[in-house]
């Protein structure tokens, strides 16, 4: 996997022991936010084999949910028609779908949809049409520059905000095994106020 010195800073992650905050030693409001400017990787496209190959896992694995509702339902022959990119145009491509196929549907905020009593056929089919693009996994490149950002910038603009993290910070190795997990490491704290959200953003501007 890639070290964070291949990504763009001379950043070496160690562990921060239990109750030591990062940035000012006892964790002081006012603590310097160093500048993060390293640039992100290049993320590769998936190849038209590896996007076939990711349409039909996600085909199958909805199929698998409308057997959990009804078990002797007829799978029905139907196949990619558009690979949508944007949310609210998936959103309102499935409304129409499921409209289309008699099912009671309608958006929901900007980028959202209901539906009513819905035929989970149906459901299916308007899915594998219409389906939303997946950005896909990270790479381990991309998840050593996110550990980077999180040790460089993040975790130092907690600490100015005066809301350092407590506790331990994997090395970039471990973040990158771990970071496709459930046991993924996150710095953020459980109740994110807004105004922290703002001076320290999740992830980078070259990233969002």
């Amino acid at each position: 996997p890639p070290t964070a010195e291949a990504v763009g800073s001379d950043v070496t992650a160690t562990s921060t022991p239990r109750g030591q905050a990062m940035g000012t030693p006892d964790g002081r409001r006012g603590s310097v936010v160093p500048d993060f400017t390293a640039d992100p990787p290049v993320r590769v496209p998936p190849t038209e084999a590896e996007l076939a190959e990711d349409l039909r896992i996600r085909a199958d694995q909805q199929w698998d949910l409308v057997l959990e509702q009804q078990p002797d339902a007829v799978r029905p022959d139907v196949g990619t028609e558009r690979l949508v990119d944007d949310q609210e145009d998936h959103a309102e491509q499935q409304v129409a779908c499921l409209r289309e196929a008699g099912v009671e549907a309608s958006m929901s905020g900007q980028d959202g949809y209901t539906i009513v009593d819905a035929d989970p056929v149906a459901v299916y089919g308007c899915a594998v049409r219409f389906p939303l693009r997946d950005v896909g996994a990270r790479s381990d490149a991309e998840l050593a520059y996110i550990h980077d950002y999180y040790v460089s910038f993040l975790l130092p603009c907690y600490a100015a905000e005066g809301r350092p993290y407590v506790g331990e910070v994997p090395g970039v190795d471990e973040f990158v095994e771990t970071g496709r997990t459930e046991r993924a490491w996150s710095p953020f704290p459980e109740r994110m106020a807004g105004q922290l959200s703002a001076a320290c953003p999740e992830l980078p501007e070259a990233y969002r």
